[in-house]
């Protein structure tokens, strides 16, 4: 069953103008419910815009994006957050962590939204630390962590809410070699929990990966055959 439908996908940006820029150009695809995609391209070549739209961080030009058959493309800001808050973990190049914040407190934040009690919400958090495997530093500040640590927190974050798709942009571009290889094997991990996943990445660690059911590459915000 597909999870992510995507038709006819435009992503224009000052559209009608002299600096009017095509980032996406009729993008159909099409992601299962289990199914682990490699998204590969250069930098620039329109694979972190594409992740964007799939969250609803943004809005295409033209074409839809259907999860689950409902149409997400035109979802009022309120709705695409309340959809993302239940439906996506986002993985973030930069991390997007709070300094000043634990990673405890980091991870809890998308459980903001929902009428969890004390109990639930701290065995929630416990549950995604330790499936990114950094327990050990819950109570530790942000700031403090190493860059692999730091990509850990973000990824218990984007397991929190048990998210049936997980989107990772460029997840090792802030990584050295060695930590990039143990988010391969989360990334395992997400596989053997039958998530939809979607990782863009020009790293060519993710080539040839036995556990990836689908390779995509895009150039020039194009899918290519």
């Amino acid at each position: 069953m597909d999870k992510i439908v995507i038709e006819n996908l435009y992503k224009i940006y000052n559209e009608d103008k002299e600096s009017e820029f095509t980032a996406l150009k009729d993008i159909n695809l099409k992601v299962a419910s289990n199914e682990l995609m490699i998204l590969r391209g250069v930098s620039g070549s329109g694979k972190s815009t594409l992740l964007s739209l799939m969250a609803a961080f943004s809005k295409p030009s033209r074409g839809k994006i259907l999860i689950d058959g409902e149409n997400i493309s035109k979802l009022p800001d309120f709705f695409a957050s309340e959809f993302r808050n239940r439906d996506i973990g986002f993985i973030f190049q930069s991390f997007n962590l709070i300094e000043g914040l634990s990673l405890f407190e980091n991870v809890k934040i998308p459980l903001v939204l929902h009428p969890y009690s004390t109990q639930e919400i701290e065995e929630k958090v416990h549950h995604a630390l330790n499936l990114a495997n950094i327990m050990h530093k819950a109570e530790q500040n942000v700031a403090d962590l190493s860059g692999g640590e730091k990509q850990r927190c973000a990824i218990a974050r984007a397991l929190v809410n048990n998210p049936s798709i997980i989107l990772a942009d460029e997840p090792t571009a802030n990584l050295d070699k060695a930590n990039s290889l143990k988010f391969i094997e989360v990334l395992e991990k997400f596989k053997n929990m039958k998530k939809c996943v979607v990782v863009a990445t020009h790293d060519t660690l993710f080539n040839d990966l036995s556990f990836v059911d689908n390779y995509v590459n895009i150039s020039d915000g194009e899918i290519l055959a």
